[in-house]
C-alpha cells in the first residue's frame, strides 16, 4: 500500500469564516482579506474565474455543489487532504463496482482531519465544478464520516487552481491556472515493497 502524506494541522472555518480567504496554492500563498462583501468585480484576478454558490454548515463547511459522472454530488474544500476522496457508498451509487475498485491501486492517505484512510483510486469519466469539466479525475475511494461530505476535493485539485472564499455572500470563487486539470501525476503512487513482492494489490 503506498502512503500519500498530508498537512500536519488544520486552520479551520470557525477561525477564516470572520474574513474572506484566497487560497492560491499554485503561487504558494495564502491570504485573508477583510471584506463586508465580494463581488465579481472586487476581485484582484485578471483572468476568467467562477463563481460557485455554497452551502455553509453550522460547523462552518463549505459545501460545494458539483457533478461527477453526470450525477450530483455534495463535496466539501479540504486543503488538508492530499488528494480528493470519495465516499464508498457513494461512488456505488455513480456506478462504481466491487470488481472495478478491486483493481485499483490501494493506497493510505494521511492528513489532519481524519487520520490515516485505506482508499482505492479510481479513475471516473466526468468532473464538473462551476464551468469547468476535468476529464478521467483519479480520485480515492474510501470509506469515512458523511459529515465532512460525499466528496473530499483535496490538493490535486487546490494546485491547479486559485480559490476565493466569501463566508459573508455564500460564494466560492474559482480561477483555474490550467483549466481541466487535476494533479494526479504530482501524488507518488509508489507501490510498497511488500505489496509490490506478492503481486498484491
Amino acid at each position: 500500500m503506498a502512503n500519500i502524506i498530508g498537512a500536519g494541522g488544520v486552520i479551520g472555518g470557525d477561525l477564516l469564516s470572520d474574513h474572506d480567504l484566497e487560497l492560491d496554492l499554485p503561487d504558494h500563498r495564502v491570504r485573508l482579506w477583510r471584506a463586508s462583501g465580494c463581488k465579481l468585480a472586487d476581485l484582484p484576478w485578471t483572468s476568467p474565474y467562477d463563481a460557485v454558490p455554497v452551502k455553509i454548515t453550522g460547523a462552518e463547511l463549505l459545501r460545494v455543489p458539483v457533478t461527477l459522472n453526470g450525477q450530483k454530488v455534495e463535496a466539501v474544500l479540504d486543503s488538508a487532504a492530499p488528494v480528493s476522496l470519495i465516499q464508498t457508498g457513494t461512488a456505488q451509487r455513480l456506478g462504481v463496482t466491487s470488481s472495478e475498485l478491486g483493481s485499483d491501486a490501494r493506497v493510505a492517505v494521511h492528513d489532519a482531519g481524519r487520520g490515516p484512510t485505506p482508499a482505492r483510486m479510481h479513475r471516473f469519466d466526468m468532473l464538473t465544478i462551476g464551468q469547468e469539466q476535468v476529464r478521467n479525475p483519479l480520485i480515492g475511494v474510501a470509506n469515512f464520516q458523511p459529515a465532512t461530505g460525499e466528496l473530499v476535493l483535496g490538493l490535486d485539485y487546490l494546485r491547479d487552481h486559485r480559490v476565493w472564499v466569501s463566508y459573508r455572500t455564500g460564494q466560492l470563487f474559482i480561477q483555474a491556472t490550467q483549466p481541466g486539470a487535476m494533479a494526479d501525476r504530482e501524488i507518488g503512487l509508489s507501490r510498497d515493497p511488500k505489496i509490490a513482492s506478492d503481486g498484491k494489490r
